[in-house]
């Protein structure tokens, strides 16, 4: 097995970058300050890379608009809601065998008040039969303001991706996960 490991970092340490390949298991993750041009500048760059990756790959057309949705929501929060605005995004997609399964997270240490809006939001979102019509009643109710859970809602309603939380103290890792379409593990070089 090879394993292939690139690091960089840019702007005084403030951006790293982890790509690490092997077997099947693929990972990237970048660590980084979040402003909302960087945010708009990640996406882009994640939807290009992923883009040509999915269409190497085979995988459903709509894969890295699904991924982009997601990471702008995800990396927003950060901006929002993280101490100093730094988080450590993560790609990985995995599974030797059968649907490979993408995970999109992001980290981040944030205020006790945002854990427990953050609890409540994914809650009330992974609780939702319906997620478009969850989504859809929180941007009639909640009109503009920030702590809503929009954006969750929207990962789950539009990029169809499963969300979950991990909390450890001041740190929060939101994760949303999706069987990635018409790619196996078998099918990897």
């Amino acid at each position: 097995m090879i394993r292939r490991r690139q690091q960089g970092r840019t702007h005084a340490g403030h951006r790293q970058i982890k790509v690490n390949t092997g077997g099947s298991d693929q990972r990237l993750e970048l660590a980084l300050t979040v402003s909302p041009r960087t945010v708009s500048t990640v996406r882009r760059f994640i939807e290009d890379f992923v883009g040509e990756a999915a269409g190497r790959m085979g995988a459903d057309e709509d894969l890295s608009a699904r991924i982009a949705l997601t990471i702008h929501e995800l990396l927003e929060n950060v901006a929002l809601y993280g101490h100093d605005r730094h988080g450590t995004l993560c790609l990985s997609a995995t599974s030797p065998r059968g649907p490979r399964r993408l995970t999109i997270s992001v980290t981040n240490s944030t205020g006790p008040e945002h854990v427990d809006r953050l609890k409540h939001a994914l809650r009330d979102t992974a609780e939702a039969s319906d997620a478009m019509a969850h989504y859809l009643g929180l941007m009639r109710r909640e009109g503009a303001q920030d702590d809503s859970g929009l954006g969750l809602a929207r990962i789950r309603a539009e990029a169809d991706m499963l969300l979950s939380l991990a909390v450890d103290r001041d740190e929060v890792c939101v994760s949303a996960t999706s069987e990635i379409f018409g790619v196996t593990g078998e099918t990897e070089p």
